[in-house]
């Protein structure tokens, strides 16, 4: 690439990251070459216009030959990955439409499921359990270089709604990553959500496991720094636990078996209702909320698609 060219590329992705997209294509309609053209850590223009939900440019950049799964050099991420990560819903289905890989990782091992849980995207996230529905690899169990799973990510951030997400679409919560670490031992280690805590106990993790050192979620909270943690623990394992209903359950199964969009409709307002005047099942049933989440989810997706 000569200096000219340089100054030209430069001067697109200067363009590109103000959101400047109508000078960055009249630029790449003087000089055809540059959209292809990537930045210095290997990013493409499709990457910031996916970055910032620029659904109209990413069809443009896709009508010139940009590679779908353009994979930056430093940090392995796709435009995808950025779609997801900032819920560009539109624009994450118009690439995976196009072809992109739902599976990539990038360097760190963070696939675009552990991406969506890290940035508290959950639109994002169940599209991504949307399209890999009948396949045979499991979105939602891919591993990053520690081998945490979403699941460790999500009781990391202290993220109790897409605890309860992953737990409802079938995710392992008792996954054990490469240190031997449970998903509450890393809601303990970042000091994370009491709910968080309590959920995982409900979903029968032990907090007598011990992980590579030695050390239990238990052992771990008692130890640790947060004495608001350590108490509500304690509580908790005084507690009598009782088990959330999961997908396939007969609690569920009237409403996820239904398979016309009225039918959910009808029995999704019914069990609303329902929650609504009875307010201690905001308790005892937060998975009807995310049934009801879930099925909004899929038909906005499918809209989407239409």
């Amino acid at each position: 690439m000569d200096g000219a060219q340089e100054t030209r590329s430069g001067d697109v992705f200067l363009e590109a990251r103000e959101q400047k997209f109508d000078e960055v294509a009249s630029l790449c309609q003087a000089n055809p070459e540059l959209w292809t053209a990537v930045d210095a850590e290997g990013h493409g223009l499709v990457h910031w216009a996916a970055l910032t939900g620029n659904l109209d440019f990413v069809n443009r950049c896709l009508e010139h030959g940009v590679a779908v799964d353009l994979v930056a050099e430093k940090t392995q991420q796709t435009a995808f990955m950025w779609a997801i990560l900032r819920g560009h819903i539109p624009v994450a289905k118009r690439l995976m439409d196009a072809g992109a890989d739902m599976y990539l990782q990038d360097s760190v091992g963070a696939s675009a499921a552990i991406l969506a849980i890290q940035h508290h995207q959950y639109w994002s996230l169940l599209l991504l359990v949307r399209q890999s529905q009948g396949n045979t690899r499991n979105v939602l169990e891919l591993r990053d270089q520690n081998g945490c799973t979403a699941a460790h990510w999500a009781a990391f951030k202290g993220d109790a709604t897409s605890l309860r997400l992953l737990g409802y679409f079938g995710a392992d919560l008792l996954a054990l990553d490469s240190q031997h670490m449970l998903p509450l031992h890393r809601a303990v280690c970042g000091s994370q959500g009491t709910n968080v805590v309590e959920y995982l106990l409900e979903q029968r993790s032990d907090m007598n496991v011990p992980n590579k050192k030695g050390e239990s979620a238990l052992s771990i909270a008692r130890d640790g720094g947060d004495p608001n943690l350590k108490r509500h623990i304690d509580k908790l394992l005084l507690k009598k636990k009782f088990e959330l209903p999961r997908k396939g359950d007969e609690a569920q199964g009237a409403v996820i078996g239904l398979e016309s969009v009225e039918e959910q409709t009808k029995t999704t307002s019914v069990l609303a209702k329902q929650v609504q005047e009875d307010r201690h099942s905001h308790k005892m049933f937060p998975t009807f909320w995310l049934v009801m989440v879930s099925l909004a989810g899929f038909q906005y997706l499918n809209d989407i698609r239409g």
